[in-house]
């Protein structure tokens, strides 16, 4: 099986710790910003203006917003690879062989819509 892999850490892994630290940046800068600069960009304001007390809570908020678009570049690329997938394999899901008896286990429709369990689909009205 393949795995996307960065050194010997899964891709997942790596996302869920890029979360974590964009959170704790965030939360670090807002800090910065009721301690030391009055809370200027964490509470609501009418107009602004630039000082260089700012710049942590800037580069923060530009991180996160950075993160999420990688996010939704891998959530693009992953829906087209898989549309890919289906069109070249004719499948829709790569399932593990150790599957194959969970049929036997009730979850097998059969040809006249009943389930092994005892279960009958209801008519399409």
């Amino acid at each position: 099986m393949k795995h996307n892999q960065t050194s010997n850490h899964p891709r997942g892994l790596l996302l869920a710790l890029g979360g974590v630290l964009c959170a704790a940046l965030t939360g670090a800068a807002v800090w910065y910003d009721l301690t030391y600069n009055g809370g200027k960009l964490v509470y609501p304001m009418h107009s602004y203006a630039f000082a260089p007390a700012d710049i942590p809570m800037l580069l923060a908020v530009a991180l996160d917003v950075l993160y999420a678009l990688y996010l939704a570049f891998l959530l693009v690329r992953g829906i087209r690879a898989q549309k890919e997938h289906v069109a070249k394999t004719g499948r829709t899901r790569r399932l593990s062989p150790k599957f194959g008896f969970l049929g036997f286990l009730g979850l097998y429709e059969g040809r006249d819509g009943s389930i092994l369990c005892g279960v009958r689909r209801q008519p399409d009205p």
